[in-house]
């Protein structure tokens, strides 16, 4: 998997993290410090099945770029 952050990791990084599309989702959810709904249009949704990529991610560098 491929991610480009131009400014908070240098490019060419790499990492032995094994990631995939499905956890996509959960990252996103992560990063942004959303909730995941537990239901859509009254319908139970299921929690995303992946897991947040956010950890392996320069956690610190990243919180800083968001905010500015």
């Amino acid at each position: 998997m491929r991610i480009d952050l131009p400014g908070v990791i240098e490019p060419g990084t790499k990492t032995g993290q094994v990631g995939h599309v499905i956890d996509v989702s959960a990252t996103f959810v992560d990063i942004t410090g959303a909730e995941y709904p537990n239901e859509i249009n009254g319908k139970k949704t299921k929690p995303p099945a992946g897991l947040s990529l956010l950890p392996i991610l320069p956690c610190e560098r990243l919180v800083t770029a968001r905010e500015e």
